[in-house]
């Protein structure tokens, strides 16, 4: 009985992981073009377009690296 249940679990579960890795997230950022140009010990600042979020709420943080 135990493995029955088990073997029945299985292609559903394999179903299911197939679905979700086949889902994506798509998240468009646009920056301006050009030059970035700064002062020393001054603060860096770019301003961005971001679209793509399923809400508008979502916090948008960004890490450049």
């Amino acid at each position: 009985m135990k493995k029955s249940l088990l073997s029945s679990w299985r292609p559903t579960l394999l179903v299911w992981m197939g679905f979700l890795l086949r889902c994506d997230a798509s998240v468009n950022t646009e920056i301006q073009t050009g030059p970035l140009y700064r002062a020393e010990g001054s603060r860096l600042s770019i301003s961005c377009n971001v679209s793509g979020f399923k809400n508008e709420e979502t916090p948008k943080i960004f890490d450049f690296r």
